[in-house]
This record gives structure tokens, C-alpha cells and sequence, in this order.
């Protein structure tokens, strides 16, 4: 706690200031790195804008890979569990009932996989919620879903 100028105790975030700590870190790492401030004048707005934006899309990156840390789930994973059914990689070939257990596996809405799945079959961009990956998947037969599902891992392998 600190005291503002009247004397009375003013609370401080510590939070805030592990922020702000970091801030002051980082300006100094990028004067030492690149021997200027962020007061340069060399550069127009949009290449601003544009660094920021790449820096944008690595933070969404670094935050969905550590979803699915915490989740547990590796797309890895996923594609050997979904594998593991089916003997022949290839979805032409996979019989009913690998259909079937395959599609009773994709029930599972809150699976990323599944989810990028839903959003690209019904042309959304990725990622659809629970419900509506539910929503999505809800009209095919655990057998269809299976076999969509199993032709689509097909085509992401061929990627």
C-alpha cells in the first residue's frame, strides 16, 4: 500500500505493476536491441499497424496452443485416436461400424478437432462453440459423421 499526496493510504494492483515492470523491460531490451524508442519517426502508421497485427496473430497463436495444453489435446492425438479405429487410412474403405465408432467419438463438441471440422463443413471460420458445432453436427447419423469425418482427416493429411 502507498500513500497519495493528502496522506491517505491509496491500494496499488500488484498486477499493474508487474505490468508495468515489464513494460519498462521491454522499452529497455528494445533500445538495447535496436538502439531506439518507440518515438521513431522512420516508419508510417500502416507499418505500425502491420507490426502490431503479426504480433496480434502470434499472441492467438501462443494462446491456442496453451489451450490445448491445458485441455490435453494434441491434435496428434486426436487424429491417433481417430486412427486407431481405422485400420486402412484411407475413409473409402472404412466399413460401417468403423464409421459408426469413429462418429460416436466425434459427439465429443467440445473437442477442437471436431470443432475445426463443423466450422469447415458448414463454411464458417473456426471456432465454432459447442453448440454450435452440436448444431452442425446434429443431422448426420453417427455412421455418416463418421465417414465425413474420416474423409475429411483424409484431406487434412494430404495438406
Amino acid at each position: 500500500m502507498s500513500y497519495g499526496e493528502n496522506g491517505q493510504n491509496q491500494r496499488t494492483d500488484s498486477v499493474v505493476e508487474a505490468v508495468r515492470q515489464d513494460l519498462l523491460l521491454r522499452s529497455q531490451l528494445g533500445i538495447a536491441k535496436y538502439g531506439m524508442t518507440l518515438e521513431r519517426t522512420d516508419l508510417k502508421l500502416r507499418e505500425w499497424l502491420q507490426h502490431a497485427y503479426e504480433e496480434t496473430l502470434d499472441q492467438a497463436n501462443y494462446l491456442k496452443r496453451s489451450i490445448l495444453e491445458l485441455d490435453g489435446i494434441s491434435f496428434k492425438e486426436i487424429e491417433g485416436v481417430i486412427y486407431q479405429v481405422v485400420a486402412p487410412k484411407d475413409a473409402a474403405s472404412m466399413t460401417v461400424e468403423q464409421c459408426e465408432t469413429i462418429g460416436k467419438q466425434c459427439r465429443d463438441y467440445g473437442n477442437p478437432l471436431v470443432r475445426a471440422f463443423a466450422a469447415e463443413r458448414i463454411g464458417e471460420s473456426y471456432p465454432l462453440s459447442e453448440e454450435q458445432t452440436k448444431i452442425a453436427l446434429s443431422h448426420l447419423s453417427d455412421a455418416d459423421l463418421g465417414r465425413a469425418m474420416g474423409e475429411w482427416m483424409d484431406q487434412q493429411e494430404k495438406k
